[in-house]
């Protein structure tokens, strides 16, 4: 594909084409939602469209919730037609999806029903060209959105409608290419998540073939004793938030004690585990690292400390995130608004001791296998921007006039 800049309003359109409103060409209708209070509402036949709905698929006929014809008269939300354009306008910004049949959404998508000289699958690829654009506008510090009036008046290069289904065809044709490689990717992605518990499950595995002793975990980490950190103290505070989904410490806090909340109670050192209690964050295990040697956790967190000449602290790190572990805890979850677990509920779980010499040796053959897993995954990241920046340049092509004039 050449060089060249996106399309902007003002440009120069050849004759034929020319700039005009959204809101001018197609009629914008907001969302709502049925009363969560009136359960019957929810008892249906029709969709009932939230973000979480709109997929890669750009034709949408089916949602989590389908509402009644009652809920439609008693609330906000309105019968779409087939056709109709979505686009997400809070938390999923950008998001966009034709609907197949009659539905209705809530309150964060806006729809657009086109009139006469737009074409709906035209409208939904020029909308998807323009999230970028859109993005510089949200607004909201937890859940990001755009106001509907934005994009009621975005400008849209509108040329006659042989034209754009010319534009429809060319970008369905390489769409669909892309779609089966973002599959193949998708794929990939899904089995690279399979590799880490595949060798753990292989390693610990030879626990019963080997006759390795099994113990709690209690038995071999070091009771922690809570403590309240000084007013004036200075630490990094790791709480559940600090540790990403695939178990590193990315963001500890600098906090001061005479400013740190309640949970903050729970001394680390170098080579210590910790197990998220906490469900849905049960999976979240990580080893302290030397820069955090003498800091502070939550309570959210059971320490699990090794015993000098009992157990290694990776081998210790990588027994608590295989199956072993989460398979004894995870019954013992209880908390109807935040089910958890107590420490006593992980200490109390067993897995294989082998002899200090192998679980280093186990614990190094992980490492490096992990290492390895963590370049395919940074592979695959970067893969997965070139695809969406492939997107992004296609959809630019698409709406550059000199391509078909």
């Amino acid at each position: 594909m050449s060089d060249f800049r996106p399309l902007r309003p003002g440009d120069s359109l050849p004759e034929g084409w020319q700039w005009v409103k959204l809101k001018d060409v197609a009629k914008p209708i907001g969302g709502g939602t049925p009363s969560k209070k009136r359960p019957e509402l929810y008892q249906g036949s029709i969709p009932w469209v939230t973000v979480a709905d709109l997929g890669e698929s750009l034709w949408l006929d089916k949602a989590r919730a389908y509402i009644t014809e009652e809920a439609i008269k008693q609330s906000a939300t309105k019968l779409l037609p087939s056709n109709a354009v979505l686009f997400a306008i809070r938390v999923s910004v950008g998001k966009v999806a034709i609907a197949r049949c009659p539905l209705c959404t809530n309150q964060d998508i806006r729809s657009f029903i086109c009139g006469p000289s737009l074409n709906p699958i035209y409208l939904a690829y020029f909308l998807r060209s323009q999230v970028p654009h859109i993005a510089k506008s949200t607004r909201g510090a937890t859940v990001k959105g755009v106001k509907s009036e934005i994009v009621d008046n975005l400008d849209i290069p509108l040329p006659p409608l042989e034209v754009q289904r010319r534009i429809v065809a060319w970008l369905d044709e390489a769409f669909s290419y892309l779609r089966s490689i973002k599959d193949s990717q998708t794929e990939a992605e899904r089995e690279s998540e399979a590799l880490m518990p595949s060798k753990l499950a292989e390693v610990f595995g030879w626990a019963e073939k080997e006759g390795w002793g099994w113990v709690k975990f209690r038995e071999v980490t070091e009771t922690i004793e809570l403590r309240k950190p000084k007013p004036e103290e200075e630490f990094l505070y790791v709480d559940i938030a600090s540790v990403s989904p695939d178990g590193r410490i990315v963001e500890p806090k600098p906090l001061i004690g005479s400013k740190a909340p309640s949970r903050a109670r729970k001394p680390i050192r170098k080579g210590d585990v910790l197990f998220a209690t906490t469900r849905p964050y049960l999976k979240k295990i990580a080893l302290v690292p030397a820069e955090l040697d003498g800091q502070i956790c939550s309570t959210g967190f059971c320490v699990l400390r090794p015993k000098k000449g009992q157990v290694d602290s990776k081998y210790l790190l990588y027994v608590a995130r295989s199956e072993i572990t989460p398979s004894q805890v995870l019954p013992k979850m209880r908390g109807a608004a935040y089910p958890s677990v107590t420490d006593d509920d992980v200490l109390d779980a067993q897995i294989p001791l082998p002899p200090l010499e192998v679980q280093r040796r186990i614990a190094e053959e992980v490492e490096a296998f992990e290492k390895e897993v963590l370049r395919i995954k940074e592979g695959l990241r970067e893969s997965r921007e070139v695809l969406e920046k492939l997107e992004m340049a296609l959809l630019t092509e698409a709406f550059r006039p000199e391509r078909w004039s």
